[in-house]
C-alpha cells in the first residue's frame, strides 16, 4: 500500500473493519520503515452500531490521527423507518441469501427503537433518514459519510443532512438532550440512552408535581 501511495496511483491507504489493535500495528510497522501509514478507517457506524467508532478506535484519534469513513448511516436499511416485522416483499432486507442480516436488524426491540427515534426527528422538523444521517455527522470522530441510494429522490433527501447537522441533535453537549457519548452504558445504543433519559426527565417532572401538591 505504501508503494501505491509512493506512485502516485493514491493519496493515502486506509483499512476496513479492522480491529484498533490491527490498525495500531500497521501503523507502528509503517513508522519504523519509513512507510506510509494508514491513516483512515471504514466501519460500519450508525444510531444501532457505534461500538468501533465510539469506543474501540478511541485512543486511535488523538494518538495516531486516525479518520473514519463511515458506512451504513442508515443501518441497511432499518433507519429508513421503512420496515416492519412483517415487510414488504421487495425489500432489500427481504431479499434471499440476507436472512443473517435480517435476523439482526429487523427485531422487534430494534423497530420499537425506530420508531421512538421518528418522533425525536419529526420535532425537529427532519425524516429519520435525514436525522440519523445528521447524526453520523455530528460526530466530530466521522470524517467521511457514504451514502447509497436507489433513486434520486433518496440521494436528495439524504443530502439534506448536510445542513441539519447544525441543528441541536441530541448527541454531544450541545444536545436538546442532555446525551453525550460517554453517557452510554455498556451494550446500550443510542435510542436506549435517548428513551432513558426521557424516561428519567419524566420521572423528574412527576416527582416535581409531587413535592408542589
Amino acid at each position: 500500500m505504501s508503494d501505491i501511495v509512493s506512485s502516485g496511483k493514491a493519496l493515502y491507504w486506509g483499512t476496513s473493519e479492522w480491529a484498533a489493535d490491527e490498525i495500531r500495528a500497521a501503523w507502528e510497522i509503517a513508522e519504523r520503515h519509513h512507510l506510509h501509514k494508514p491513516v483512515v478507517e471504514q466501519p460500519q457506524y450508525n444510531l444501532l452500531h457505534r461500538g468501533k467508532v465510539e469506543i474501540e478506535y478511541a485512543r486511535l484519534y488523538e494518538e495516531i490521527g486516525l479518520g473514519t469513513t463511515i458506512w451504513s448511516p442508515l443501518a441497511s436499511g432499518v433507519l429508513s423507518g421503512k420496515h416492519s416485522l412483517e415487510g414488504d416483499a421487495s425489500s432489500r432486507l427481504r431479499a434471499a441469501g440476507l436472512d443473517w442480516l435480517r435476523e439482526r436488524e429487523l427485531t422487534e426491540a430494534r423497530l420499537k427503537k425506530v420508531d421512538e427515534t421518528k418522533v425525536l426527528a419529526a420535532g425537529l422538523g427532519l425524516s429519520l433518514p435525514v436525522f440519523a444521517i445528521a447524526w453520523c455527522l455530528k460526530n466530530p470522530r466521522v470524517s467521511t459519510v457514504i451514502l447509497g441510494a436507489s433513486k434520486t429522490a433518496q440521494l436528495v433527501e439524504n443530502l439534506k443532512a448536510v445542513e441539519a447537522q447544525d441543528l441541536e441533535l441530541p448527541v454531544d453537549q450541545h444536545a436538546v438532550l442532555p446525551v453525550s457519548y460517554t453517557h452510554l452504558r455498556a451494550h446500550e445504543t443510542v435510542l436506549d440512552l435517548v428513551c432513558r433519559l426521557l424516561l428519567d426527565k419524566k420521572n423528574q417532572r412527576q416527582s416535581l408535581g409531587g413535592m408542589n401538591r
